[in-house]
């Protein structure tokens, strides 16, 4: 019994704080169940951060799946560059933000110019839109 005292001893992390030389055997004891009832508390709060985490990927994966997702926390960068006639308009989304891109290819229009070129990149969950554009010269 005693080597399964000494065992049980040597598993449950001590807190030098608390430790006051040797304990008694029962106090030993109550020490351990405390230490293994703080350990399941900490399984459960991880494994409830876990779930939240997993829903939340889920639900974004669904998001995105179906294209109807949209929030008003969504960072969008916009840049516009003018060279002369030319006009570059780049824009930083996130994937929700599909939108962005079609919103401002008809701002560069009514703005009578005319888009020569148009691409975007998808680098994990940020998208890169290109858009270059010349001015139209009326006479």
């Amino acid at each position: 019994m005693k080597c399964l005292y000494n065992q049980l001893s040597s598993i449950v992390h001590h807190d030098s704080s608390s430790s006051k030389g040797i304990l008694a055997m029962p106090d030993q004891l109550d020490e351990a169940t405390e230490y293994i009832k703080k350990l399941e508390q900490n399984v459960a709060d991880l494994k409830r951060k876990k779930d939240s985490l997993v829903n939340a990927d889920e639900n974004l994966n669904k998001c995105i799946s179906s294209k109807k997702c949209y929030t008003l926390n969504s960072p969008v960068q916009i840049e516009v560059h003018e060279k002369g006639n030319a006009v570059e308009v780049i824009l930083v989304t996130g994937l929700e933000c599909q939108f962005v891109f079609t919103e401002a290819i008809r701002i560069v229009h009514e703005e009578h110019t005319e888009v020569v070129n148009a691409s975007y990149s998808v680098v994990g969950s940020t998208v890169f839109h290109s858009i270059h554009a010349k001015v139209i010269k009326y006479i």
